[in-house]
């Protein structure tokens, strides 16, 4: 499967399920403590994995309202309760963990935007979310279009639902997977494909409307 390659036009920063308004920057940290061993006669140290631990911080634009998002921050931080941190790198990928808010600040000059900055101390553990993918490619005869089309990739396991677009005069008539036979047949010019395990060729055929 190919590499893909994030942007922050996918990215989002989630505290307990609420996406964190105007952020414009964020990182995350994984760390691991090493313990050295030590024994008579060893010209080198060994070291051994021991415990691990994460933090994070997240930057933005001051945006405070009335039970929004970074309102919900605020008062978190004031209480000390343990929010759960999600650092979101597209719909199904992602990082997430529960965690305490360990500063917030505010700074600006008078000439600017205000700032904000929350840092995160990590409780726990942080799990990462990267679902296997699976290639669809979907294509279709002459007398109609399908969405999606083309070449797409979904999570494994996922469902896929297609809508067709007949010419003028023409319908929906059938769907394959995989050249399997017989074909599928299609009503109401829409159908879905459930538990999409492996990479999949979906073809849809038009026909004259009788």
């Amino acid at each position: 499967m190919t590499e893909k390659a994030y942007s922050g036009l996918t990215a989002a920063i989630y505290i307990n399920s609420t996406i964190l308004g105007y952020m414009n920057n964020v990182s995350l940290e994984l760390t691991r403590e090493v313990v050295e061993v030590m024994q008579f006669g060893a010209q080198y140290k060994e070291k051994l994995p021991a415990v691990k631990d994460w933090s994070a911080s997240a930057d933005g634009t001051v945006a405070f309202a009335a039970g929004g998002s970074q309102h919900k921050l605020y008062q978190a931080f004031e209480t000390g309760e343990e929010v759960t941190l999600k650092m979101s790198l597209d719909a199904s990928v992602y990082f997430e963990g529960k965690a305490l808010i360990t500063s917030l600040k505010v700074d600006g000059a008078p000439d600017d935007k205000l700032n904000i900055n929350a840092e995160f101390a990590g409780s726990k553990g942080v799990t990462f979310n990267l679902p296997e993918l699976v290639v669809v490619t979907i294509g279709s005869g002459a007398g109609g279009t399908t969405s999606p089309a083309g070449i797409i990739k979904l999570a494994k396991g996922t469902s896929l639902t297609v809508t067709c677009t007949p010419a003028a005069s023409k319908v929906a008539e059938y769907y394959g997977l995989n050249g399997a036979t017989p074909a599928v047949a299609i009503t109401a010019n829409t159908f879905t494909t459930s538990n999409l395990s492996a990479d999949t060729a979906v073809y849809v055929t038009f026909t004259d409307v009788e």
